[in-house]
């Protein structure tokens, strides 16, 4: 019997082998077995790097913060915060009331908006005509589109093994 390990993105594969022939495909999440705490690791990259804290996950790129805080919410209805928030409460870093009160602040203050519309719109490319009717207009969901998945996915011995 053999193992032999892949790594890609956040998780590690393990390929199992008897007689040379793969048996079994499994995933590891090695990144969800690090002891992690948001507060200390903020703190800590603000004392030993000089870091700051942008008041959202993602909010450092100017481009981002107006997409999760403002796009994805008119236009689709998502607000990041929830999955963001859910994490820090499964960990137990943050209690389910917490999370409430912090979804109830407004995700994107009208001061910041008023800063970073303009820049957004030409990074976009859009008049501010043309992106109220991109807002506007019905909402199209993934599966209109071919989405992407990896090249070995549909290969035969990876069929067996994700079975």
């Amino acid at each position: 019997m053999c193992t032999r390990y892949f790594f890609y993105a956040d998780y590690c594969w393990q390929l199992t082998c008897r007689k040379n022939k793969p048996k079994r495909l499994t995933s590891i999440p090695f990144l969800q077995s690090l002891d992690y705490d948001k507060t200390l690791a903020k703190r800590e990259i603000a004392s030993e790097l000089g870091w700051r804290d942008y008041g959202g996950k993602h909010y450092e790129s100017v481009f981002t913060r107006f997409y999760q805080g403002y796009i994805l919410p008119e236009k689709l209805g998502v607000d990041k915060r929830k999955a963001h928030l859910s994490n820090l409460i499964f960990s137990g870093q943050m209690c389910k009331d917490e999370a409430i009160m912090e979804l109830k602040s407004p995700k994107y203050s009208q001061e910041q908006l008023e800063i970073d519309f303009p820049f957004a719109l030409k990074k976009l490319g859009f008049t501010e005509q043309e992106f109220y009717e991109y807002i506007d207009a019905p909402r199209v969901e993934h599966g209109t589109y071919h989405y992407f998945r990896p090249f070995w996915w549909d290969l035969p011995l990876v069929g067996k093994l994700r079975k």
